[in-house]
C-alpha cells in the first residue's frame, strides 16, 4: 500500500481525525482491507467502481496505478472509507480541497500508519 495525500482533522470520520489517501493494488484488498468492510454494504454493490483502471489510464499525470483501490484511512488505522479514484481531483472541493501533498510512503499494514505521526 502507499499513502499518496494527508487530511488533517478529516470530517469524513466521526470524530474528525487525521487520514491518509491510500492506493491498495487490486491484489492486496482481500487480506489487507476487505477484512474491515465486511459490513459496508456501499463497498460491496460498488467494489468494481471504486477500481481505478480506467481513470488511471486517463490521467497519466496524477501518477494514480491502474488495477488499484483508493481509501481514505484513519492514521490510527482503524476506520477506512473507500473513494472513487478522482476523489482528491474532483470539482466537489470548489476553491478548497483538503487534502496535502506529502512525500508517498509505502506501508505493508494499517498499523504501520500509526508509526507515522
Amino acid at each position: 500500500m502507499k499513502a499518496l495525500l494527508f487530511w488533517k482533522d478529516c470530517d469524513r470520520f466521526k470524530p474528525p481525525q487525521d487520514a491518509y489517501w491510500v492506493e491498495c493494488p487490486a491484489h492486496q484488498i482481500e487480506k489487507l482491507i476487505e477484512p474491515l468492510l465486511n459490513h459496508d454494504r456501499q463497498w460491496a454493490e460498488k467494489k468494481e467502481h471504486y477500481l481505478s483502471s480506467q481513470f488511471a489510464i486517463s490521467n497519466p499525470e496524477l501518477g494514480l496505478e491502474p488495477d488499484s483501490y483508493y481509501y481514505l484511512i484513519s492514521s490510527s488505522g482503524k476506520e477506512i472509507i473507500p473513494t472513487e479514484p478522482y476523489y482528491p481531483y474532483s470539482g466537489q472541493w470548489n476553491a478548497y480541497c483538503p487534502f496535502v501533498e506529502i512525500e508517498r510512503f509505502s506501508f505493508d499494514t494499517l498499523g504501520d500508519l500509526k508509526s507515522r505521526k
